[in-house]
């Protein structure tokens, strides 16, 4: 009898484990973006193109559930942001986060929980050799580097113009190094600063030839280029260059004058027509995110869940999978990360306003 009962305990506890081990077929994706504050431009945006994504694969999208957390565009928020949504809504992979200090922050904690992290939308040269598990479809910022060193090259005496966050301070730190002889003087402004005709008078003492704008998106860009406005007889002259934070019409709408002619370093360029189903599809005006990250945001979402399916639905080999993925998708179908966090794989875009509109060249 006892005998029985041992085989008869074997036989259900070898069922039991082979309903624990069976194959997961649903998947949880957590999005870190910031849904509040001054950056929540972009995790609108960012939010309306991945519920498109997700309700584009129709049938399919039944197993596959999108979880949002606010990372407000900092590292302690997306901190929080990321362990909810790995110790307590259990998701399978990360998408986020979108702004770089959310990235960053989230780096080593997707290393320690051996969970993918994919950002479409961070651009931080830091994220690079950051983490085995956190990877960009953006350019790091020697691309924008080297495309504003190239627009340079023609003049003697040149102006910076830089506002202190990380990725600017870096651009700034590239531009110095490819370019300090031709750089006469270099300012920097805090993010909390709405006064700059201060800087710009000092700035425009120089008998410089070009300025360069190095501000990130936001009311500071805006409120720099504005009040440059004031200064439209000094600046004759002037060639002025920038990069992301005016590539939108937007930025620039208050300053026509002055910003016609500008150029502008920016994303590879990708036309309307390549993201325009997207856009479409998710109904929603965009103003924060240009052509190309909107592209990214819906790569994002498509490799995820290719390399998923290709990890048959395990959480710890989806990072894996996701590295030996042939890349699909509107800007990173083809390319490939070649050993590193970021995608380089890119040729800058160079726009330059005409009629108000930044048109690739």
């Amino acid at each position: 009898m006892k005998k029985i009962l041992i085989s008869l305990l074997a036989i259900f506890l070898t069922g039991c484990s082979s309903n624990l081990i069976q194959k997961q077929d649903s998947l949880k994706i957590g999005v870190i973006a910031p849904l509040s504050g001054p950056a929540s431009g972009f995790g609108e945006e960012v939010s309306a193109i991945l519920n498109f994504a997700h309700t584009n694969l129709g049938e399919n999208a039944k197993n596959i559930e999108l979880i949002f957390e606010d990372g407000k565009c900092n590292g302690s928020d997306a901190v929080t942001a990321f362990n909810k949504l790995v110790d307590i809504d259990s998701v399978d992979v990360i998408i986020g986060g979108v702004c770089s200090p959310e990235s960053i922050a989230i780096a080593p904690l997707a290393d320690q929980n051996q969970i993918l992290a994919l950002s479409a939308t961070s651009g931080s040269s830091q994220l690079e050799g950051l983490s085995e598990y956190l990877y960009s479809f953006v350019y790091g910022n020697e691309l924008t580097v080297n495309g504003i060193s190239q627009e340079i090259k023609d003049f003697e005496k040149v102006a910076l113009i830089t506002e202190l966050s990380d990725i600017n301070v870096d651009i700034q730190k590239g531009l110095i190094k490819t370019d300090g002889d031709k750089i006469v003087v270099s300012k920097e402004f805090s993010s909390e600063e709405k006064d700059f005709r201060n800087l710009i008078s000092t700035v425009l003492k120089d008998d410089i030839q070009a300025l360069i704008l190095n501000p990130k998106a936001g009311t500071g860009a805006n409120n720099l280029l504005k009040q440059l406005s004031e200064f439209k007889d000094e600046l004759k002259g002037i060639q002025l260059i920038s990069h992301v934070p005016y590539l939108s019409d937007d930025s620039r709408k208050e300053s026509l004058e002055i910003s016609e002619g500008m150029i502008i370093v920016a994303t590879p360029n990708v036309l309307d027509s390549d993201v325009e189903f997207i856009k479409t599809g998710s109904q929603m005006e965009f103003k924060a995110l240009n052509n190309f990250m909107v592209g990214t945001t819906f790569d994002a979402f498509t490799n995820v869940v290719e390399a998923a399916k290709k990890a048959e639905f395990d959480k710890y080999k989806i990072k894996d999978a996701f590295l030996e993925l042939n890349l699909q998708g509107v800007i990173v179908g083809g390319k490939d990360f070649n050993g590193q966090n970021m995608m380089n794989d890119y040729f800058a875009g160079i726009y330059i306003v005409k009629d108000g509109k930044a048109q690739g060249v």
